[in-house]
Formats: structure tokens, C-alpha cells, sequence
């Protein structure tokens, strides 16, 4: 409750009745918060096109609007270099890829880290910056089994096993 009704009721011959209303007003004071500190994903190699990664979400526990509004953004001074334009993150929270991923060849895993901020400047800012809160996720590329296997001596090797060896003996 953020507005506050009070009576006063004065006992003097005659008595006096006054009222007064108190509002509060709700301080950007709280910073969004992730249930979770780290996660780690994963995305499949050789796939294409846009998908969804994840959902994220941060809650803010002040009060109002728009200082509990909370949006989201890719940080790109504490992600890998390798993330930014790999990996993108809209204001909802949603992490997406448009990037064709090869294990064999790249990395396999990504590191990145997302911005939650709310929607007002911080109560205690001098910059007029919002309050925030980073998110440390770990991507994983995930082989798929697309490389045949190769001998790596190419001359023919001529190998005898007879026929009554036991199974294990090699």
C-alpha cells in the first residue's frame, strides 16, 4: 500500500477532526535479480537459421512502474569476443542465434554474459543509469557425428587373426 489515509480526532470542547493523506513514492532502490547464477545451454551443431536459445528472467522488487520493468542486453565487454555477432539477446529476455556452429572447427563453448536492467535511473545514480545485474552463461556446442573416421597411416596394413582365437585375446 503506497497511500496512506490518516484521521485526527483533537478532544477539546468543540472537538476538531482533521485528515490527511501520506503517499509514498517507491525509490529505484533495487537491483533486478536472477534466480540462478550461472547456466549453462547448449546449441547443436551444423544448424541453421534463427532459434531460440533461452528464456531468461530477472525480477525487480520495487514497487512501481517503471522502476520494475526489467529488459535485458548482451554485455559485450565481459562476453568472449567470439559472442558478439553469434549470439543476441531482444530487451524480453530472449536468447537467440543465427550463427552455423562446427565443433571440429570453432569453439566449443561460448562464454556471455546479459545485462538485466530496470527502467529508471538507479535512486542513488549520478549518471542517470539504471540499476543492473550481469548473468553469466556458458553455451555448449554439441558434436553431432559428421566426420568420417580416417586411417592415418594411408598404406594397406594386412592383418591375420586365426580362426580359433578366443574372442578378447587379441
Amino acid at each position: 500500500q503506497s497511500v496512506y489515509l490518516i484521521y485526527i480526532r483533537v478532544l477539546v470542547n468543540p472537538p476538531l477532526i482533521g485528515s490527511t493523506t501520506i503517499t509514498l513514492i517507491d525509490q529505484n532502490d533495487q537491483i533486478p535479480t536472477f534466480d540462478i547464477r550461472s547456466s549453462v545451454l547448449s546449441v547443436v551443431e551444423n544448424e541453421s537459421g534463427n532459434r531460440i536459445i533461452a528464456q531468461i528472467q530477472a525480477f525487480d522488487r520495487d514497487v512501481d512502474y517503471p522502476n520494475n520493468y526489467v529488459q535485458y542486453r548482451l554485455n559485450g565487454n565481459l562476453s568472449d569476443s567470439e559472442v558478439n555477432g553469434n549470439f543476441f539477446v531482444a530487451s524480453n529476455g530472449t536468447i537467440w542465434t543465427n550463427a552455423t556452429f562446427d565443433r571440429e572447427s570453432n569453439k566449443t563453448l561460448y562464454r556471455l554474459f546479459i545485462t538485466a536492467y530496470d527502467g529508471a535511473p538507479a535512486w542513488d545514480a549520478k549518471n542517470n543509469q539504471p540499476n543492473t545485474q550481469d548473468f553469466q552463461f556458458d553455451i555448449q556446442v554439441i558434436d553431432v557425428n559428421d566426420v568420417p573416421p580416417v586411417f592415418i597411416n594411408s598404406s594397406s596394413i594386412t592383418i591375420s587373426i586365426n580362426e580359433t582365437t578366443i574372442n578378447g585375446t587379441g
